[in-house]
């Protein structure tokens, strides 16, 4: 490291001690918690003797790391340098007691100390990895899995940032596991674990291990100990091998976990002040900003999750801010999911009920273990501390490399090429603007009403037959969609002919009104039963707001009017995989670094990711005038909503994504006989299933983002 002079000396108490301060000019843009007031103190007040022993006991602790020692022989003085933070620090003085110190004529010919870093960190890595399973048996862990064959992981962090936990049986299992690989291992390689930061060192990166292990088994229930620990284990030497490999990933895995760290929400906005906000399933802008759909309440959290992103970004200073970016989108995704579907995977401080908050210092564990019966209320508070318990998941997981600018790839911004003249795209802007004003009195509440009682409910799933026209399942579904059909598309293309005619006729019409039908399913599930004044006021809604969009932007219009993704052969054939694979095996999301979405089964995988790669490309070429990191991003968020559709079993398939029954997207003969989700599938599904089922929540996502 080049180094510039940042502070001179002090002022010299006597001829025996010195402090020199020097830091690269980068570094004065961190903010340690080391503060040089604390080492001027202590070197004025206790010299030079005690300044080195208060280094040693930092050292063990990486408050100060790496530390060197060494004594000119020549004039007898010591130095000690180390460095915290990018921060380059010397202590030069005499020592006036017998010190463990290198000689400076005796290490003239040493590597630099960099190399030697890098060099002990890696090896030591490695050879505490290669370790672990000497340390910690099959037979031991069956031993404990004798004993406790479940134990319940709910857990929180002390005001050291230690894990704890609600039962003294898991608190049981984590303490041996401490004392067989921290404990035994420092006594059997202490310098290898003083490379890692020392016993309290090895005890982070068993802790990250831990808590990377909530990704496979939700937190806050009873898990299977065998299966626990054994992950525990696996994750363990994972991390090691990443730290071997990538020194810089060190602070990751042994600095503050994310979840109950102050430093995050000191001064957060609406942190403490905010009452509960109402919450619902994460919506991904284009911009990659993750939204809830109550308008107030995305407001606030708009704010807090902005202010927080910054907060860790700054907390990760050498790590890419592009990678930190989206394993927060998708913290935020997840933690949002949790409480929608009421997963028990709540740490301290973030369920429903109880007087727990995650800094109490006298703690309460009689809370909830998930957001059950919180009727989509949640303190902000305890969504942020949600959230960061996810990124911490996800990073430990999936740790962002340090920064290296070479790799750093701007998003390729494609600008749309204009289709129309300035007097066409005048023509629909002025059309598009006159019909969404004039839908309110071709359908209107008393009419809404007026369905509503012949039928309160409606089942509306549904199909698209081979002209790519909406069907449904259910006769009263497809009267109300008549009704409304003939409100609007009958009745005004016979009222404003030229202007219907601009947005592409009565097809073009019915298309938008079919595409305002479908973008409703992202408010209510398609193939389950749903009020039907709700849900012609939300058709209306979104019709409205569709034509708002095409009145600012008519190239949009292509876009709406054009066949739905969702049972669209173009997209499906000579599509890998679509038919000639046999069931896959599916799990919930994971989201790597690259940005691709992939399943948990290796086999499946690599087929999921032959044919996602190659239906990427289909919708791209599908919509050449826009904007493609914008369709890349939509896709992914589509890959994530289909699997969490199936993982949860959600009555959201349109026919022939379902579990059963004999419909395939594209039958000439329809039979609607299958189930409404994908229940009892024993998570194996069809590719050109999950395919139907991936453009369907395009679909959604694109008439709903659009731009």
């Amino acid at each position: 490291m080049e180094l510039t002079s940042l502070q001179t000396s002090l002022t010299r108490t006597s001829d025996k001690q010195l402090l020199l301060l020097k830091a690269s000019d980068s570094s004065q843009q961190s903010s340690p918690t080391f503060k040089l007031d604390e080492v001027q103190d202590i070197l004025l007040e206790e010299g030079f003797d005690r300044t080195l022993d208060t280094f040693k006991e930092w050292e063990k602790t990486r408050k100060f790391y790496p530390i060197k020692i060494v004594t000119d022989a020549n004039t007898g003085k010591t130095t000690i340098s180390g460095e915290y933070n990018g921060v380059s620090l010397e202590f030069i003085g005499t020592c006036e007691r017998d010190h463990e110190l290198i000689v400076l004529d005796q290490v003239s010919e040493q590597k630099p100390e960099s190399e030697i870093n890098l060099t002990t960190l890696s090896e030591a890595a490695s050879t505490i990895m290669n370790k672990i399973t000497t340390y910690i048996t099959g037979s031991e862990i069956n031993m404990y899995a004798k004993i406790y064959s479940k134990i319940h992981t709910e857990f929180g962090l002390d005001s050291n940032g230690k894990i704890i936990f609600q039962e003294s049986s898991t608190q049981e299992v984590y303490d041996y596991l401490k004392d067989q690989i921290v404990t035994d291992m420092t006594e059997q390689y202490p310098e290898e674990v003083a490379a890692l930061g020392g016993a309290e060192g090895l005890e982070r990166i068993l802790q990250a291990a831990w808590i990377e292990t909530y990704s496979s088994f939700n937190s806050s229930q009873s898990n299977d100990t065998k299966a626990f620990v054994n992950k525990v284990v696996a994750n363990l030497q994972t991390i090691l091998s990443k730290i071997s490999n990538n020194k810089d990933l060190l602070e990751v895995y042994t600095g503050k976990a994310n979840y109950a760290d102050t430093t995050l929400t000191t001064g957060l906005s609406n942190y403490s002040t905010s009452s509960a906000i109402t919450y619902s399933n994460g919506v991904v802008f284009t911009d990659g900003s993750v939204h809830v759909d109550d308008s107030a309440s995305d407001k606030l959290y708009q704010q807090t999750m902005t202010e927080l992103l910054e907060k860790l970004k700054a907390k990760y200073p050498d790590l890419s801010e592009a990678d930190i970016e989206k394993l927060f989108q998708q913290a935020q995704l997840n933690a949002l999911k949790n409480c929608v579907n009421n997963t028990a995977d709540c740490p301290y401080g973030t369920d429903n009920g109880g007087n727990d908050r995650v800094y109490d210092t006298k703690l309460d564990w009689g809370g909830k273990d998930s957001r059950k019966g919180d009727k989509n209320k949640i303190l902000m508070q305890e969504l942020v501390q949600l959230v960061l318990y996810n990124f911490d998941k996800l990073m430990y997981a999936n740790p962002a490399g340090a920064k290296d600018t070479d790799s750093v790839v701007p998003d390729n911004i494609k600008p749309a090429v204009p289709t129309f003249s300035n007097e066409e795209s005048n023509t629909i802007k002025t059309a598009a603007s006159e019909i969404k004003n004039k839908i309110s009195t071709y359908i209107t509440s008393s009419e809404i009403n007026m369905m509503a009682k012949i039928y309160s409910k409606i089942h509306t799933e549904f199909g698209l037959d081979s002209n790519g026209k909406i069907i449904f399942q259910e006769s009263s579904t497809k009267e109300v969609y008549d009704y409304m059909k003939d409100q609007i598309v009958t009745d005004m293309t016979e009222r404003y002919p030229d202007f219907v005619e601009a947005l592409g006729g009565a097809d073009g019409l019915e298309r938008l009104l079919q595409a305002a039908w479908i973008e409703t399913y992202s408010s209510f599930n398609s193939s389950q039963s749903n009020d039907t004044k709700a849900f012609m006021n939300k058709v209306v809604s979104n019709l409205q707001t569709i034509l708002s969009k095409i009145s600012n932007n008519p190239e949009l219009l292509e876009v709406y009017t054009s066949h739905t993704n969702y049972a669209d052969k173009t997209l499906t054939d000579g599509l890998e995989n679509y038919k000639n694979s046999s069931a896959i095996t599916y799990s919930d999301a994971d989201i790597y670094m690259d940005g691709s979405v992939h399943i948990q089964d290796t086999q499946s995988d690599k087929l999921y990711q032959q044919t996602m790669s190659s239906l990427l490309d289909k919708l791209k070429a599908k919509y050449p005038k826009l904007d493609e990191s914008v369709i890349a991003k939509l896709f992914k968020q589509a890959q994530v909503n289909a699997l969490n559709n199936c993982a949860n079993n959600t009555a959201d398939c349109p026919y022939g994504t379902d579990n059963g029954g004999n419909d395939r997207v594209y039958d000439t003969k329809l039979d609607w006989g299958g189930k409404d989700s994908r229940k009892g599938d024993k998570n194996k599904i069809l590719m050109q299933e999950l395919v139907q089922l991936v453009l369907y929540h395009f679909d959604k996502l694109l008439y709903a983002q659009a731009a």
